[in-house]
């Protein structure tokens, strides 16, 4: 999921830093059980950043999937992307053990930590959107 957040210089996203992969990305997982796609991304943004969200704060007519193959298996894997309604407050971060660091960006800086050219794509379309809403 897209979490932002606001101060005086404007809107930063949060990245994560992966410890496994120790790439930058956005809060994620994989569904449990029959949980639904945005059931899923509220439960992972909660077990990774300690942000406890409920559906009313993610937009529901945006989302962003995209799909590739896993280089190492050629598995296909699609993700599907949320952003939040209202910003989140930075200093309520609590990260889990999954990513080594936490960081706030703003745009630039997000789009240089972002390894993924589909985590780029999707920073882009939620930064345009939460311009005009």
């Amino acid at each position: 999921m897209v979490l932002y957040s606001r101060n005086a210089s404007g809107c930063t996203f949060l990245l994560l830093q992966s410890a496994r992969h120790q790439t930058w990305g956005f809060a994620k997982g994989h569904v449990d059980g029959d949980e639904t796609l945005l059931q899923c991304a509220l439960r992972e943004v909660s077990e990774e950043t300690g942000y406890k969200l409920s559906s009313g704060d993610v937009f529901d007519i945006f989302n962003d999937c995209s799909t590739y193959t896993l280089p190492k298996s050629g598995e296909l894997k699609r993700t599907v992307m949320f952003v939040t309604r209202n910003p989140v407050v930075a200093n309520d971060l609590k990260i889990s053990d999954e990513h080594q660091q936490a960081k706030w960006c703003n745009l630039s800086e997000a789009l240089e930590l972002l390894e993924h050219q589909q985590s780029k794509s999707c920073l882009l379309r939620a930064a345009d959107w939460l311009q005009l809403n």
